[in-house]
């Protein structure tokens, strides 16, 4: 398993890149499942509605949003009260003290979710997100966890909701990205000068595949060639 530094290169990287809610969940997933865990889980609470992206099965989310959980998940409200990550878990009595959020842990156990770690982001005027690894781990690995790599956990929800808030509340109209997330890496590292070789290494892939992707985000932009397409995907403002 990668260490949790390298974990956060690869999100970070990533990240800079992701423009759109499929890409955000490809990077974080892709975090989620380095770290051991099965699932992740970003809420947002804003002035909006509530944004949820995550990889938890789509019925559950769906249903959770529609019982309208988020104002009474245990989880949610400890997020609002904390500064740092904390961990959590399904059957903990502290966490089961009402009726509804035993009905609430009660259902999430049929998804497989028992406990996880929650990395809370506070904004202003009382918004909150938190970012949330969640699976079976038990609550001593939950514990050792934060004890090592909290603050890292910490960094990465703070870029991960920054880029949810910069992506999905205030992209203008009509500006939806047409590349995919390794499009986006790839030609982002070309233009920071990488050769196809070197992207390949830093993205744990093959030369051959980072040729496939940039071959397609030429195709997508119109461009002739890779300097093309990075020159057009900075003036869209697809990459940085």
């Amino acid at each position: 398993m990668p260490t949790h530094d390298i974990v956060a290169k690869s999100f970070f990287d990533g990240l800079w890149t992701a423009n759109d809610e499929t890409a955000l969940r490809c990077v974080a997933e892709r975090a989620a499942r380095q770290l051991g865990f099965s699932w992740f889980a970003y809420l947002g609470l804003g002035t909006g509605d509530p944004i949820l992206i995550s990889t938890y099965d789509r019925s559950w989310t769906d249903h959770y949003l529609d019982q309208g959980y988020e104002r009474i998940d245990p989880v949610v409200r400890k997020a609002r009260e904390s500064r740092g990550p904390f961990a959590w878990s399904g059957e903990d009595p502290a966490i089961l003290s009402s009726q509804p959020s035993r009905k609430l842990f009660a259902e999430a156990r049929d998804f497989g979710i028992m406990s996880g770690v929650t990395l809370p982001v506070r904004g202003p005027f009382g918004q909150v997100a938190a970012l949330t690894l969640a699976g079976e781990t038990d609550a001593a690995e939950l514990r050792r966890i934060i004890a090592a790599s909290g603050e890292t956990l910490q960094m990465l929800a703070l870029y991960f909701h920054a880029r949810v808030e910069l992506t999905m509340r205030h992209r203008p109209a009509g500006s939806e990205p047409a590349l995919s997330q390794r499009e986006a890496e790839c030609l982002g590292w070309a233009a920071r000068g990488k050769t196809m070789s070197e992207t390949a290494g830093i993205l744990g892939v093959t030369t051959r595949t980072v040729v496939f992707h940039l071959e397609n985000a030429r195709e997508k932009l119109g461009a002739s060639n890779v300097t093309q397409a990075v020159a057009k995907a900075v003036r869209a403002r697809l990459i940085p």
